[in-house]
């Protein structure tokens, strides 16, 4: 990214999954459930929709249909559903993030947020970004990493949050 704002289509999914990581983490870190959702933009306008009806194994795999699907033609989209991953031998809450740039490719990437549920001993906290690169994908993998932190700090609410909770041993 320069001074002007990011340089390529691929720093611009970075910063939308930042951003709208940032707001799933300021749900969960609340302790409410974390509705599945997609973020789409495309030039300057971004769009939320969420997945509110149903069983929400089902809402999650809605999310993650409507985000390969780009019926809107939309150049980046982000889906955000909760999930869980190993780390260190142990199951551990996480928001997993996948982001698509349609106009470089399309190139997809997945971010795997771990976080400590607010109602588990030591409350709610955030661990490190997961980067893992997925079909087609040649690209900077720093570069979406760094447009992904730069997102989740542009987030008003939840920078706060975020910085808080910090804790970076996972």
């Amino acid at each position: 990214m320069n001074d002007v704002g990011p340089a390529t289509s691929l720093e611009r999914a970075g910063l939308l999954a930042g951003y709208y990581a940032a707001q799933a983490v300021e749900l969960v870190a609340r302790g409410e459930t974390l509705v599945p959702m997609v973020a789409r933009e495309r030039g300057d306008e971004r769009a939320l929709r969420t997945f509110d009806e149903g069983d929400l194994k089902v809402r999650a795999a809605e999310a993650k249909l409507a985000l390969q699907g780009n019926a809107e033609h939309a150049e980046r989209a982000v889906s955000i559903v909760d999930g869980y991953v190993t780390l260190q031998g142990e199951r551990v809450d996480a928001l997993i993030i996948d982001a698509i740039d349609f106009v470089g490719g399309p190139l997809q990437l997945q971010v795997i947020l771990p976080y400590r549920h607010a109602e588990k001993p030591g409350g709610f906290a955030v661990h490190r970004p997961k980067f893992a690169v997925h079909r087609g994908f040649t690209g900077d993998v720093g570069a979406f990493g760094r447009a992904f932190l730069a997102g989740a700090a542009g987030h008003e609410t939840a920078t706060p949050i975020w910085d808080a909770h910090r804790d970076e041993t996972r």
